[in-house]
């Protein structure tokens, strides 16, 4: 299953450590988005990884936003730009 995940947070210290969880499962395609390509058990993982470090309690100033897209949407996705992301048969250069 395909997953966008964008945040807005202000403290470094705490972005960072974000980043540094989202890098470990999918890939940074702006400043403050990523995609993944994710299982069941991946997305779980994932989950449990950013509710062990506390990214699902209320802060000021930080929001967390999780994407789902099916699959037969997946398709439907253009990308314009010079990077392929994760699925460069999708890409449109």
């Amino acid at each position: 299953m395909r997953y966008i995940i964008s945040y807005d947070i202000s403290d470094n210290s705490i972005r960072r450590k974000l980043v540094n969880i989202l890098e470990k499962f999918g890939e940074r395609v702006q400043y403050s988005v990523f995609e993944f390509e994710l299982n069941d058990e991946s997305y779980e993982n994932l989950i449990s990884d950013l509710k062990v470090n506390s990214f699902f309690r209320k802060r000021r100033n930080c929001k967390i936003t999780i994407y789902k897209i099916k699959p037969h949407l997946v398709k439907q996705i253009k990308r314009y730009g010079y990077k392929s992301i994760i699925d460069s048969k999708y890409v449109i250069m």
